[in-house]
């Protein structure tokens, strides 16, 4: 049996212009523009409101041992928990403190908005557990933001066939989240509102488990980084989501409405992604949005177009293990594309020439492909150019 190493890439090449298939974003109409900033405006309002009302016990409880952390530069900067989040719960984000400990808040409607609805009980402050007495569909007008940390949201209660949140985004700003057995369909079409089923401006300490994510409208499900604002005439800090897992969860049929069928961007510091499943999105299947370490391990990703795994950049440090690709009626036969494990990233290199990072790739399997199966290197890489030179080193 083949060695297993940790291969460094360098190509190098000249930067001749090559084609690419890129996201296409459609020309929105003056009035809808205005339409939804005012929408958005008024939903950022009642954030805010939510907020203040929210802000009293969260510093109450940060002085009793839940510190409120609005940014996170590296995994150690957000304290953890010292037994997992649930049993089963393991990677990045398995130490997620969520609602441990706090108030359990119940959901007793499908309402938007309100007394006993989904979004109360996430705008509320304070550690808490959200269960749930009703099933069926949560249809949204506005995103649900997230902005109070240490909440567990228990889809699992839910009786029935559980609770679908549709129409809108579900947004996290915040730290110590978990999230299972939800399912999210943004579905909504709307020109001016384009965005992930399940995403935000994610702090660290996250844990998202048995979710089901579809019909987003830029990817279905993304986590990598968030952005802080330090204030004054400073410009926002673009920082990574930290100590980050997501297991067990489907993203799959994004809509193509723009041109834009996309799964997940993924990354973060301290991150893992298990047993998850692609399936039916153009492209990011997922795509690595941050550098360092990429854990994918044990996913299977189907039905791609464009793009089965790509991105990361010239320092990213990818970690490919047995996971399963299995082509489809989409995916295009006798190109690169279609049989292709990972495309890595340089163009956020400076150089004047290609810098990859590095992968360990082991375990892969390429449906109809054994050749590939039993030696993942042959297809690892595809580049776009002839012009590169490809040199693997062992170390």
């Amino acid at each position: 049996m083949r060695k297993r190493w940790i291969f460094a890439i360098c190509a190098i090449a000249l930067m001749a212009p090559v084609s690419v298939v890129k996201a296409q974003y459609p020309q929105e109409p003056k009035e809808v523009k205005e339409a939804v900033k005012k929408r958005m405006d008024e939903e950022y309002k009642l954030s805010d409101e939510a907020w203040e009302k929210a802000l009293p016990t969260i510093e109450k409880e940060a002085k009793e041992g839940k510190p409120y952390i609005p940014w996170a530069a590296r995994p150690t900067d957000l304290p953890q928990a010292k037994i997992p989040s649930f049993p089963g719960a393991e990677g990045g984000g398995m130490f997620s403190f969520g609602g441990r400990g706090g108030k359990v808040i119940t959901v007793t409607n499908l309402n938007d908005r309100g007394p006993g609805s989904f979004r109360e009980a996430c705008e509320t402050g304070g550690a808490r557990i959200v269960v749930f007495n009703v099933s069926g569909i949560i249809r949204l007008k506005t995103p649900i933001i997230v902005r109070a940390p240490y909440i567990t949201i228990a889809g699992q209660t839910a009786p029935g066939d559980g609770v679908c949140i549709a129409g809108e985004s579900f947004w996290v700003n915040t730290h110590d989240v978990v999230v299972r057995h939800m399912r999210f369909r943004r579905g909504e079409t709307n020109v001016g509102r384009r965005d992930d089923a399940f995403g935000g401006n994610p702090v660290g300490n996250i844990m998202i488990d048995h979710c089901s994510c579809t019909w987003g409208l830029d990817e279905n499900i993304s986590f990598y980084r968030h952005m802080f604002s330090p204030g004054a005439d400073y410009k926002d800090l673009k920082l990574p989501t930290v100590n980050v897992t997501i297991q067990n969860t489907i993203s799959a049929k994004a809509l193509d409405t723009y041109n834009h069928a996309f799964g997940s961007t993924l990354g973060g510091e301290n991150c893992s992604f298990m047993r998850n499943l692609w399936a039916s999105n153009a492209g990011r299947n997922p795509s690595i949005g941050w550098n360092g370490v990429f854990n994918f391990v044990n996913n299977v990703t189907y039905n791609w177009v464009h793009r089965s795994v790509d991105g990361g950049d010239y320092t990213a440090l990818y970690n490919m293990i047995n996971n399963y690709f299995k082509p489809g009626p989409l995916t295009p036969k006798n190109t690169p594309v279609g049989h292709r494990i990972l495309k890595p990233e340089s163009g956020r290199s400076k150089l004047g020439y290609y810098v990859f990072g590095r992968v360990y790739a082991s375990g892969n399997i390429m449906e109809g492909y054994d050749a590939i199966t039993k030696d993942n290197w042959l297809v690892v890489f595809r580049f776009r150019s002839k012009q590169i030179q490809m040199v693997t080193l062992r170390i």
